[in-house]
């Protein structure tokens, strides 16, 4: 026990480690190592492969473990938690002390209830997603609060004033050592029950309740990692295996041959390749780049007037070929020899490649191609066959009745199809951002649907959409488990709507994720779960978050061999963290 004590506190900063080892220590259960911000990346050096949890960056605030009661060893949900039934955490935050569990045993006031504003209730977390903002607006008086989350294995007791004040409530991130610790009690088990309670620090008296509201933890950790473009026109990424505060800068338009910006882009799905538009939003020449090294694999031609210009890309599984579209057609590189052969699949665009390989789903417009071809109008779905090096059996899988269908792509389970739809039959390219009359269209309205790879009724995602406009859904690799062995698929995609207290609605396109439920599916009911906010993106309007299986990076022997901010660590160029 005392050696998995040592590893969690070896990371914890300064100011934390001696107060959590003392206690630790002391206590009957055991905790368990974090993973994050240690001197060398989990997964092997250039892996992107996720580990099991993060380590602490810090609350802002002092404070430490407590107390630890109950029993503790073994008899948790996963073989390695060290925790069973009726276990107690208890942690003080920023603006608590040592007193504040002794503050609550006022009468319940139900006129002095806290109001939690974020996150959403039903959500289902990646056991190794380690950054979640909590917000709620307090009763008056109140100044500190005490926030359970009840596991099936484990109580969780975390004590704070309000950690940062925003917009008439309060906002608190839980140290990544929190997750940590409730993901080794609730991973894959029942929904965690999470409550608040307020009361007047200094006079303590009538107590106010939340409601309460739930959320799951999947028995995986996500693997892999996602790459995003941000409006300030460069390509972002974040690695799961390396879990930093923030995306990092990937590729920036200086260090991708591009004049002014880069933008709508696509990876292969092991990672290795990236393809991406230069300079202009729509059929504008194109750049494919190695992830590893970040130089240019092809030489790109054309430009937006000459018409031979790309605006979306999908590669073929193994990353040897790559599907292009072009106006209102789809063309097919073989990347090895350049040679480009045109129109394999006609009327189409918007192409994602199936995982294994078999299949392509498209929008397939029959409105004209809008924005020199990076939008669709008055589209359908369809899907066609690759067998023999051809495309074959084009069938629609969605047809157009009114709604623009568009940006689709396959589930991890290829039995499934997500997309956008546009009940007001709103170009796809216009209806991707915050409303804009002069581009004409005054109202966004993409909602989130799916559909059955083989055709059927499409259903919408009603949970995930939230009422609010939704674009460019984008799946995460793998199925992952919760609530015992129910399964669940991860996804994101871009939206203007409100954050909790952070962002009110419209002040900015951001990344939120969302999960998937294949039985659900299976019997035509509403599959997704409320989304949250996606916790490690850059400010900025952020769109198309494409994930791969693996984060590759340049491979060295020491710190000259990396570039920018990066260093040598295992092999592998890694971000400082600082």
């Amino acid at each position: 026990m005392t050696s998995k004590i040592r590893r969690l506190a070896s990371q914890l900063e300064t100011a934390w480690s001696p107060v959590l080892l003392a206690i630790a220590v002391g206590a009957s259960a055991a905790f368990g190592a974090c993973s994050a911000n240690d001197s060398a990346p989990k997964g092997g050096a250039g892996t992107g492969a996720s580990g099991g949890g993060g380590g602490v960056a810090g609350t802002g605030g002092g404070g430490g473990v407590v107390n630890v009661g109950g029993t503790g060893g073994g008899g948790g949900l996963l073989e390695d938690s060290p925790y069973k039934p009726g276990d107690v955490l208890t942690i003080v935050g920023p603006g608590a002390d040592q007193n504040a569990g002794t503050k609550f045993g006022g009468n319940v006031d139900p006129g002095a209830a806290v109001a939690i504003e974020y996150p959403p209730s039903g959500i289902i977390l990646p056991r190794n997603m380690n950054k979640l903002e909590i917000h709620w607006i307090p009763a008056p008086g109140q100044t500190l609060f005490e926030i359970t989350y009840q596991s099936a294995t484990l109580k969780l007791i975390e004590y704070v004033g309000c950690p940062e004040s925003l917009n008439g409530g309060c906002s608190h991130t839980p140290d990544p050592a929190f997750w940590t610790e409730l993901g080794l009690a609730a991973a894959g088990g029942p929904a965690v029950e999470w409550t608040i309670r307020g009361v007047n620090g200094a006079t303590p008296g009538a107590v106010g309740e939340s409601e309460q509201r739930t959320f799951w933890i999947t028995r995986e950790p996500i693997t892999g990692g996602l790459y995003y473009w941000n409006t300030g026109g460069a390509i972002i990424r974040f690695d799961f295996g390396y879990p930093v505060q923030e995306g990092e800068d990937f590729l920036v338009p200086f260090t991708a041959g591009a004049a002014m910006c880069i933008g709508c882009h696509a990876l292969s799905r092991d990672g290795a390749k990236i393809s991406f538009g230069r300079d202009f939003p729509g059929l504008s020449p194109y750049s494919v780049f190695s992830v590893q090294t970040r130089q240019q694999l092809n030489t790109p031609t054309g430009t937006p007037l000459t018409g031979n210009g790309y605006a979306f890309y999908s590669f073929s599984p193994e990353g040897s070929q790559m599907l292009l579209a072009s106006g209102n057609r789809i063309d097919q590189q073989d990347l090895s020899t350049g040679v480009i052969v045109q129109g394999v699949v006609p009327n189409a665009s918007q192409p994602d490649w199936s995982p294994s390989g078999a299949k392509v789903v498209y929008a397939n417009p029959s409105g004209p191609a809008f924005g020199l071809g990076a939008g669709v109008s008055s589209a359908a779905i369809g899907t066609a066959d690759y067998v023999g090096g051809t495309w074959s059996n084009h069938k629609l899988i969605v047809p157009f009745t009114g709604a623009n269908n568009y940006y689709p792509s396959f589930a991890p389970i290829e039995d499934w199809v997500i997309f956008n739809r546009s009940a007001l039959n709103n170009n796809s390219m216009s209806n991707g951002a915050p409303p804009d009359p002069d581009a004409g269209v005054a109202q966004q309205d993409g909602e989130l649907w799916y559909v059955n790879a083989n055709g059927g009724q499409a259903v919408h995602l009603v949970a995930a959409t939230g009422g609010k406009w939704t674009s460019w859904p984008k799946w995460a690799p793998g199925i992952y488990t919760y609530d015992g062995n129910r399964r669940a698929m991860f996804f994101t995609f871009s939206a203007g709507r409100a954050f909790g207290l952070r962002l009110y609605e419209e002040q900015r396109v951001q990344l939120w994720m969302s999960a998937f439920d294949p039985d659900r599916a299976a019997t035509g009911q509403d599959a997704s779960t409320p989304a949250y906010w996606f916790p490690y993106q850059k400010k900025g309007g952020n769109h198309i978050a494409q994930w791969v299986t693996s984060v590759l990076r340049k491979p060295c022997n020491a710190d000259t061999d990396c570039t920018g901010n990066e260093v040598c660590k295992a092999g592998s160029c890694y971000p400082e963290v600082r």
